[in-house]
């Protein structure tokens, strides 16, 4: 069993970079998808659709290998097939099926941050940050499929002083601004922070395991998806046959960092740098900017 391979022209650039919930009529206009693929931009656009079109925050959730990976997976491998959007993930474990992602570990996390926080301070002391926007950043964080793999680690209810998860709670809720769409992974949700991340979420989805496939003997997943914004349910199954290719089952699964480092994450001379030199080339452009207005 194989599976489609995205390399068609996504949604995004067919609308000449426009980040909008796509209708029948503009999906025909790339004259490149099969019937069935149509349908399943659809009914992904529909579930995911919200205030701010298809960005959203989903609070997956559900017993140990219940299926909560093999959901966020196969969603941000769509994300990608359809519209453009690169995946990053906390997670080193997909597999070459999946194609191409950005491993980001908690470290990158907090220099993309520092970048974006230190950005928003050069343009605000020229004067010109009423004019900052996400896409000028130029950073992973935008239009980006971002999975969170056991997020309890990151924000859990337990940790609203630490500056880290002040940090990973924010990006979460720029959702609409920085044009994510965001898979946080949790066996209960009431472990996720209720202040930030579970008090905004778009959407909650429901994992259950199941041995037998209509009577085949095959293992699958089934997944109750709520959109809190339409109150709409959806409800979806994935073959772990077809879809556990696209990542390594981990079995234990111990915590990413502990809660003595996750407070002080510090960032070493050639962050600095690296940051730095990226501050440099923004002063450059925005005063590049500047001199041609």
């Amino acid at each position: 069993m194989t599976l489609d391979k995205p390399e068609k022209q996504d949604l995004i650039s067919i609308n000449n970079g426009k980040f909008i919930v796509p209708t029948k009529d503009i999906i025909a206009q790339s004259q490149q998808w099969e019937e069935w693929e149509v349908q399943e931009i659809l009914e992904i656009s529909e579930m995911l659709h919200g205030p701010v079109g298809i960005p959203a925050v989903l609070l997956i959730w559900g017993k140990p290998r219940s299926g909560k990976t093999m959901f966020m997976v196969w969603l941000l491998w769509k994300l990608r097939k359809y519209f453009g959007m690169q995946t990053v993930i906390d997670s080193p474990y997909l597999t070459p099926a999946y194609g191409p992602f950005h491993y980001m570990s908690d470290k990158e996390f907090i220099k993309e941050r520092v970048k974006i926080n230190r950005t928003m301070e050069l343009y605000e002391r020229m004067g010109k940050l009423d004019e900052l926007e996400w896409k000028d950043l130029q950073i992973k964080l935008f239009r980006a499929g971002v999975g969170w793999d056991e997020a309890y680690d990151k924000i859990s209810v337990h940790q609203t002083s630490d500056k880290i998860a002040r940090e990973y709670n924010n990006e979460i809720l720029q959702y609409g601004h920085n044009e994510c769409v965001f898979c946080i992974i949790s066996p209960d949700p009431r472990q996720i922070n209720r202040q930030y991340a579970s008090q905004f979420a778009t959407h909650t989805v429901c994992c259950t395991f199941h041995e037998n496939y209509r009577g085949t003997g095959k293992a699958y997943s089934s997944y109750e998806i709520l959109n809190r914004t339409s109150k709409q349910v959806f409800f979806k199954e994935l073959r772990i046959e077809k879809w556990g290719q696209l990542y390594k089952t981990k079995g234990l699964i111990s915590s990413k960092v502990s809660f003595k480092k996750f407070k002080n994450i510090d960032l070493d001379e050639e962050d600095e740098q690296e940051i730095e030199q990226w501050l440099n080339r923004k002063k450059g452009e925005l005063n590049g900017y500047t001199k041609s207005v």
